[in-house]
Parts: C-alpha cells; sequence; structure tokens
C-alpha cells in the first residue's frame, strides 16, 4: 500500500512568546502525534521523552496490531522515568498520544487523551473513537487500541482538538468536496490555519492511501 502524508503543528502563544507544544512523527508506515502535559518550560523535555520512545519501540518491531500498544508502553515509561528524575517530584506531566500503523486494508491504532483520530471514506468522515475514551493522557488511562478498516482513497487523521476546530473541520470538508486532486499538504495547511491564527497550539497527520 502507497501512503502520501503530510504533518505539521501550530505553537502556542505563552505570554509574549510563541512556544512549540506538540510534536508530529512519520515512521515509514506509521504516524504519532504527541501533545505533552505539563508546564511550558517542560513541553520540549516531555515530547523529546515520548518521541525518542516511539523510536525505539519501532525498532526492529513487527508491523502487526501490538506495535501501538507497544509504542504507547514505551511513551508511558519515558515520561514517568522522567517525572522521577525531576526536582519537583509531585509536577504533574504527561502526554496525549495518537499512533497509527498502517497494513495492507487495516491501520492499528492507540489513541490516549484528547488526540483524535478520523478516517474519510468518500463523502462520510468517521471519528475512531467515543468521546468518553478522551478524558485522560497516558500515565492515567489504558489508551484505546482498535484495528480499522483503511483501503484505497481513504484518508486517516490524528490531530489534537484544536485542528479539528469548526474552521478546521469546515476547511475538511470544503476540500474533500473538490474530488481527488486534495493533496495531504492542502488539507494539513487549511485545517491548521485556525490554530495558528488563534496561537493555542495543534497538531495534525494527514494519511492518505493510494
Amino acid at each position: 500500500m502507497t501512503i502520501d502524508a503530510a504533518m505539521g503543528t501550530a505553537r502556542v502563544r505563552v505570554r509574549t512568546a510563541l512556544l512549540p507544544r506538540d510534536q508530529t512523527g512519520l515512521l515509514n508506515e506509521s504516524a504519532f502525534v504527541l501533545s505533552p502535559v505539563g508546564p511550558p518550560r517542560l513541553w520540549g523535555m516531555i515530547s523529546t521523552a515520548a518521541a525518542e520512545a516511539i523510536h525505539r519501540a519501532y525498532e526492529k518491531q513487527p508491523l502487526n496490531s501490538t506495535l501501538p500498544s507497544r509504542c504507547a508502553d514505551f511513551a508511558t515509561r519515558s515520561v514517568t522515568h522522567l517525572r522521577s528524575r525531576l526536582i519537583e517530584p509531585n509536577l504533574t506531566i504527561d502526554a496525549h498520544l495518537a499512533f497509527a500503523a498502517i497494513a495492507p486494508r487495516v491501520v492499528h491504532l492507540a489513541l490516549s487523551g484528547g488526540v483524535r483520530a478520523y478516517r474519510v471514506r468518500g463523502a462520510n468522515v468517521e471519528r475512531l473513537q467515543s468521546r468518553a475514551e478522551e478524558v485522560r493522557p497516558l500515565g492515567l488511562s489504558v489508551p484505546h487500541f482498535a484495528t480499522e478498516s483503511f483501503e484505497r482513497g481513504d484518508w486517516l487523521l490524528l490531530g489534537t482538538p484544536e485542528a479539528f476546530s469548526l474552521r478546521g473541520v469546515s476547511a475538511l470538508q470544503s476540500l474533500l468536496g473538490r474530488g481527488p486532486d486534495t493533496s495531504p499538504s492542502q488539507l494539513r495547511d487549511s485545517m491548521l490555519h485556525p490554530a495558528h491564527e488563534t496561537q493555542h497550539g495543534g497538531a495534525l497527520v494527514v494519511l492518505r492511501s493510494l
């Protein structure tokens, strides 16, 4: 299966500065979105620790339904280890995660916290987890694991809530209504545009099966 992909993030305004918070990644046929929980000064440390753990978990792991759980477990343990090393041991730090591993005709998912996953098939936009499953980040809950069909022509969107604002969803519907010439990068840019304007942060990965 050939995958066309694009990813991006929007920064967060903290006082007078625009800071990076969320992180996205592509690993061949897999992708992830990370959104750290904690004070802004630790966002980079949390995201880096979790992302490096995902890369370690991905190495030499077969592409099957167990890959997302392995990556989520590695990320959870890495953030927990980071917390134990802080001078302020009672400080709350954690991360929201969406991880997708694409295999022939299916996608294996791990979803935690507020990071969302949508499949677009034709004119149908379907959310791949219920709202009840988005409450807690990695360290406070077991991620939602699922295997969903992913056929030629389907789109998969992984993103933070900011990427799926009302304006972002309107941009999604507008672009997909134009036909098959829409590219993942066009969809990414249009959906993240409101997040760049509001400066509230956000991250989005767009995958399309060709």
